[in-house]
């Protein structure tokens, strides 16, 4: 399943294969121009597109590039390759190369993602299974101290006068512990949900601290 292709930099003109043109949707009388080539692909691949088919008359080295394309609200994978030749002074006088359909390798690509996804998301699923004791400990913690700041803080309503900033400072230190144990249950939200992992830097002082 490919599409073999031409490019002559003398006369500006293009040359297809009619199973390339039919990879692009383009009739096989029609004019060929890159034009109608990139009218088929997908628009957040044309500008890599436009950049790889302008690098053919620029780059010595040997072209490769992947987009999509859709046909008839069909998408298709296409993998692109192509070499250009120079004359003996350096200037290229043409390109060519070949379109390949690699649809079928992008979804098996797919498929494998997406099941390491879900391994993955069972691995973490599992791991809080096990880690659940210290789980409970770190939620009835900041439960604890907020249980007890407030009880304390009723009981000094009590006094005569009460002790104001006595009240005041149990107060702030039941929004702290609010604070903490809806952090500790957002990460542990952030662990149960499925998606793709993400890596980013950490401060290991603020890790043992936390």
């Amino acid at each position: 399943n490919v599409g073999l292709w031409q490019y002559d930099m003398a006369d500006g003109r293009l040359w297809a294969t009619d199973h390339c043109r039919a990879m692009f949707g383009i009739p096989p009388g029609a004019p060929l121009t890159q034009d109608l080539i990139l009218a088929a692909m997908h628009p957040d691949d044309l500008t890599a597109a436009r950049r790889w088919l302008g690098g053919v008359a620029r780059s010595p080295a040997s072209l490769r590039g992947e987009f999509r394309v859709v046909l008839k609200g069909d998408l298709r994978w296409y993998l692109l390759r192509g070499t250009t030749r120079f004359d003996d002074d350096g200037n290229p006088t043409s390109a060519s190369g070949v379109f390949s359909d690699i649809t079928a390798r992008k979804a098996a690509e797919s498929e494998a993602d997406a099941q390491r996804q879900t391994l993955a998301h069972i691995t973490r699923v599992s791991t809080l299974g096990e880690l659940s004791g210290a789980i409970a400990h770190e939620i009835n913690q900041p439960l604890t101290a907020i249980l007890a700041n407030a009880q304390a803080a009723r009981r000094m309503l009590g006094f005569q006068p009460p002790p104001l900033d006595e009240i005041s400072d149990a107060l702030d230190d039941i929004i702290k512990e609010d604070n903490r144990a809806d952090d500790v249950i957002r990460r542990l939200r952030s662990m149960l949900k499925k998606g793709e992992p993400r890596s980013e830097p950490i401060a290991t002082n603020d890790l043992v601290r936390s």
